[in-house]
């Protein structure tokens, strides 16, 4: 596969939608690493100029205390449920419910009604929440970066109290960088 610097969108939300109506392609890049926090793994699954896609497990009952990131991102829910707050400054969006059991189809071999469902832009710098149900949560979010250099995981660039001893740990130890 060629390596490419330029890309084919100029913002999150196109990059979003074009994952999407792709079918969420999974590319993972070779420099792949499980980012392990105390509520929550990931990892990134595609990765192309300054967008990336991680895919996040959410363990189930978690509580993401807010934080901020210095990326552009937008969420794609793929099964679970989960409530997300998010705001700049002292205002505050939500909470909104996503995958609410309500919307579950009535064969239980299909997704929840939500999969799929791409979420509002999340600015840098902008404060976020989130808990989970007590089932957890998967979901996508795609990145915009600012540079090649720090991409690698939104729990590693993270603003804000960590989410408990691993995080702290993973924050603190740089054994994750393979650049």
């Amino acid at each position: 596969m060629e390596n490419k610097t330029e890309t084919r969108w100029s913002t999150i939300k196109e990059f979003a939608e074009w994952y999407k109506q792709n079918n969420f392609p999974i590319r993972p890049p070779s420099d792949l690493f499980v980012y392990e926090t105390d509520v929550a793994l990931s990892t990134v699954v595609f990765r192309e100029g300054l967008f990336q896609v991680e895919m996040y497990f959410a363990k189930p009952n978690m509580v993401a205390i807010p934080h901020a990131h210095n990326a552009d991102q937008i969420t794609i829910h793929l099964g679970g449920t989960y409530e997300a707050s998010k705001g700049w400054g002292t205002i505050t969006m939500g909470p909104a419910l996503i995958g609410d059991p309500k919307n579950n189809n009535e064969n239980p071999d299909l997704p929840n009604k939500d999969f799929g469902q791409i979420g509002d832009t999340l600015m840098a710098g902008w404060w976020h929440s989130l808990s989970s149900g007590p089932r957890g949560f998967v979901f996508f979010v795609c990145q915009k970066w600012n540079t090649k250099e720090d991409m690698y995981s939104t729990f590693t660039d993270w603003v804000g109290e960590p989410l408990g001893k691993v995080h702290e740990s993973m924050m603190n130890s740089k054994g994750w960088k393979t650049k």
